[in-house]
C-alpha cells in the first residue's frame, strides 16, 4: 500500500454532491497529476462531514486545514498553493465564529 505525504478528505455527502464536490475532486486530481504529485497526494471522497451549509468542504492532512465553499478553481488553487508550495489558502479556510 502506498504512503502519501498528504491526504485531501473531500466530503461527498448528499449536500456537497449537490454543491459540486465531484467537480472539485476532479479538478484537484487533474492538478495533482499535471504537477506529478499523484504518488505523494491522495484525494479521498468521504461520507458526510456534517458541514453541509459550508459545502463543498475538504480537510487537508496531516495539517488538519479545513476548507469551505469550494469550487473547481478553488480546488486547483489549494493544490498549487497549499499542497505544492506549503502555503494554506487562508481565504478558503473555515474560521470558527467567536463566542459572544
Amino acid at each position: 500500500m502506498p504512503t502519501f505525504r498528504s491526504h485531501v478528505l473531500l466530503c461527498a455527502g448528499a449536500g456537497c454532491v449537490s454543491s459540486g464536490c465531484h467537480a472539485v475532486a476532479d479538478a484537484m486530481e487533474t492538478a495533482i497529476g499535471e504537477l506529478g504529485l499523484d504518488k505523494e497526494i491522495k484525494v479521498v471522497r468521504t461520507g458526510c462531514m456534517g458541514s453541509c451549509d459550508l459545502g463543498p468542504v475538504a480537510v487537508v492532512y496531516p495539517e488538519g486545514v479545513f476548507y469551505q465553499k469550494l469550487d473547481p478553481e478553488a480546488g486547483k488553487l489549494i493544490v498549487e498553493e497549499h499542497l505544492l508550495k506549503g502555503r494554506p489558502v487562508e481565504r478558503l479556510m473555515y474560521v470558527a465564529p467567536e463566542d459572544g
